[in-house]
């Protein structure tokens, strides 16, 4: 071995002028060596540019807001939940998505155009939250039971069909998250229907129109205790017995019952009620005795008198002082001039709708512009004329005027351009107006306006 050997075992390179070249192994580790070196390196740059982004780009441009939207990406169907709103859609349904595109709530207005087949499809639509299936007359507990699968149910409607005490029982073992309930119109229901719902603690809601129920059945209200509004009118048996339970529901907010047996011991006993603040009375049994004790409801603020025979001007008067909002008085004959002057007893009210009450007259409305706080006046078949439209110009917070079958004349008309925040106006049936008094509304711009005269009659866009 020479001394250059000793120098350099053998294996390793040196570098200097004279060397020769590396043995081709070496090289090519060499050559690993500096492409990992570059791949290293631009990794590197890669993450930088990465988290830390580009520099001097200008930042991303936020996507706009689609007009009249909120920003959210809208949902799309999937293949099946298309073909049923394609269905929905061709009988007329309402319809609405969550943002994932699935189903939660559907509205059939006039369900006759259903078919059994139906049913499968929409108990195929689980995440549903809402279904209101009206006016399908062969509906029976067969379909009914078709939508069991629908747990995710909290309101659900089922109105005018043939369904049996078969199907409120099927409602109660399926569908646990229920609140709201709408059963009116099903003539074959009977009290054991009642006795089925007890078990439904959760209801809030619920809805029995024109159901023939009766005051046995109304016992089982009593186990109701989260129901807040209640609406039974048409259940012409259900009386004072059954109203005697309903002031005890410790969070009932709103009735509305027609019955011809309810009679004043049954408002009475709504009197105690902690919690009622909205009734809608029609065809009571009432004498002007009930009004005291509409009075002494703590709660009330919103009341509706239909068609109660005994009740008139005495029992109106009574209401003075009561802090209402709403009052609707329609078709009471003996209501007359003198019941109107509670009007300026009851500053609080918003909303005052007098139908079918011929007696009363401009004299009897004279204290109407003691109303300040009113927002809404709907008159019909009233003696109401230009004097009481002069009064009600004055009125600041007046929005909505509904004029129909009264005494004004187009003199009316400057009143009701002067009155400075009414938006919606329907003027139909006056004998007294023109089509020339008519014209002059074209100077004012209105939200909503219905007018009607001389037999012809337009209307302008909501």
């Amino acid at each position: 071995m020479s001394e250059a050997d000793c120098r350099h075992p053998p294996g390793r390179l040196v570098l200097g002028r004279g060397v020769k070249r590396p043995l081709p192994a070496i090289e090519r580790r060499l050559t690993s060596y500096f492409i990992m070196k570059r791949v290293f390196l631009l990794l590197v740059v890669c993450s930088t540019v990465v988290l830390t982004g580009c520099p001097n780009q200008p930042a991303t441009p936020q996507p706009v807001t689609p007009p009249g939207g909120d920003g959210s990406i809208p949902p799309i169907a999937t293949h099946a939940v298309q073909v049923m709103i394609d269905r929905l859609a061709e009988i007329g349904a309402d319809y609405r998505l969550n943002p994932s595109g699935k189903l939660v709530s559907i509205r059939i207005p006039d369900a006759s155009s259903l078919t059994p087949e139906d049913f499968p499809r929409l108990a195929a639509l689980t995440e549903l939250e809402s279904l209101q299936i009206e006016h399908y007359r062969e509906l029976n507990d067969t379909m009914a039971a078709e939508l069991k699968p629908l747990v995710n149910l909290k309101k659900l409607g089922i109105t005018d069909c043939i369904i049996t005490n078969a199907t409120p029982k099927m409602i109660v073992e399926s569908f646990p998250k229920l609140v709201d309930l709408d059963l009116s119109s099903n003539t074959l229901l009977t009290d054991a229907t009642l006795a089925e719902l007890a078990e439904m603690t959760r209801l809030e809601r619920l809805t029995l129109i024109q159901c023939g129920f009766s005051d046995i059945g109304a016992m089982d209200f009593e186990k109701l205790t989260n129901l807040v509004a209640l609406d039974i009118r048409g259940a012409m048996e259900i009386g004072d017995m059954g109203l005697e339970v309903l002031s005890k529901l410790p969070k009932l907010r709103s009735l509305k019952h027609r019955s011809t047996a309810v009679m004043d011991y049954g408002i009475e006993c709504l009197a105690s009620s902690q919690s009622l603040e909205t009734i809608e009375a029609q065809d009571f049994m009432i004498t002007n005795a009930a009004g005291q004790h509409f009075n002494a409801m703590p709660k009330l603020t919103r009341l509706d008198i239909f068609r109660c025979q005994g009740f008139g001007s005495d029992g109106v008067l009574a209401l003075a002082g009561k802090p209402l909002v709403r009052l609707k008085l329609r078709d009471l004959p003996p209501m007359g001039n003198p019941g109107m002057a509670v009007l300026k007893e009851l500053p609080g009210l918003k909303q005052l709708i007098l139908h079918e009450i011929p007696s009363v007259d401009d004299k009897g409305l004279a204290d109407i512009e003691t109303l300040q706080k009113l927002e809404l006046l709907d008159v019909w078949i009233v003696g109401l004329g230009d004097a009481t439209i002069s009064k009600v110009a004055k009125l600041p917070n007046l929005k909505t005027l509904s004029l129909r079958q009264t005494e004004i004349t187009d003199a009316a008309i400057d009143s009701i351009l002067a009155m400075p925040k009414l938006e919606e106006l329907t003027l139909r049936d006056n004998p007294g107006i023109t089509p020339e008094g008519l014209k002059k509304l074209e100077q004012k711009q209105f939200r909503k306006l219905a007018v009607e005269s001389a037999g012809s009659a337009s209307s302008a866009p909501e």
